[in-house]
């Protein structure tokens, strides 16, 4: 699954404030095998959710009542093979910088995510 939020956090705390979403990612995603990536872009997160479906419907769930977020929508669903098996929550760059990535699939998705994070 891919979805786009707004993160409503203010500008001065949100360092702090997605530091602290980061790990709780991470930790939630290796307690229940979610793999992906996230992509943070001023205000708009862009993710990539990955696992059994049941662990992945119920963590979007629990992103759409999070009050960090907002406009909470799905972008894609049905993938049907891990495009990120190894990284637990990797955070990307969206500005095509340099990423861990190495393969044409990752790079496809992460092309997706840069898109769905621009304004417009």
């Amino acid at each position: 699954m891919i979805y786009r939020s707004r993160h409503l956090s203010p500008a001065p705390d949100r360092g702090a404030a997605l530091g602290e979403l980061v790990g709780d990612a991470l930790d939630h995603g290796r307690r229940h095998r979610i793999t992906g990536a996230l992509l943070v872009a001023d205000d708009v997160f862009v993710q990539v959710l990955e696992g059994e479906e049941d662990a992945v419907r119920s963590l979007y769930c629990r992103i759409e009542l999070d009050p960090r977020h907002e406009a909470v929508t799905v972008l894609q669903t049905g993938m049907t093979e891990r495009v990120f098996p190894c990284w637990s929550m990797a955070t990307v760059s969206d500005d095509g910088g340099p990423d861990p990535t190495t393969t044409p699939a990752q790079h496809a998705v992460l092309d997706l995510m840069r898109g769905a994070a621009r304004p417009g």
